[in-house]
């Protein structure tokens, strides 16, 4: 069994960071930018490619082509969903989210005096309708996947 990870696209939430240095107006659960989308298609291309080579792997064997990919799992962060969405397309694979995959932290904003405090996020019409090919958990309901505090160290 090989295990790849993938980290999403870069997100509105990345490039804040980059150009402020803090998060203090960061979205809960931001979209991938317009290079997030290039980002994502160009994986997506490179895993799809049946001459695609897993450059550098320790556990592949040299010459070996391709990788395979047989199943594709994800966070029910939008940045994350859209992300899985170009390689589910390119590698004729369903992209299977769950609720306990996701950033640190989760989904949250941050209060007045800076707390992170917990957000329900997004629920499962805004799923169905926004992300129709995913396998969406069987627990997904009207009150939001995230629906918990924010995690804190």
């Amino acid at each position: 069994m090989r295990l790849y990870l993938i980290r999403h696209a870069e997100s509105a939430n990345n490039v804040l960071y980059s150009s402020q240095g803090d998060l203090s107006e960061r979205s809960p659960d931001p979209e991938i930018t317009e290079i997030g989308h290039r980002q994502s298609a160009l994986l997506a291309a490179h895993l799809a490619d049946p001459a695609g080579e897993p450059r550098h792997h320790p556990f592949v064997a040299n010459g070996s082509r391709h990788y395979g990919l047989t199943h594709l799992y994800c966070s029910l962060m939008t940045r994350a969903m859209l992300t899985a969405g170009y390689v589910a397309e390119a590698c004729a694979i369903p992209a299977l989210a769950h609720t306990e995959m996701f950033e640190r932290g989760g989904i949250f904003e941050f209060d007045p005096a800076g707390r992170p405090i917990g957000l329900p996020g997004p629920d499962s019409a805004y799923f169905r309708e926004r992300f129709p090919g995913h396998h969406l958990p069987a627990g997904l309901n009207a009150h939001g996947w995230y629906d918990r505090p924010a995690e804190t160290d």
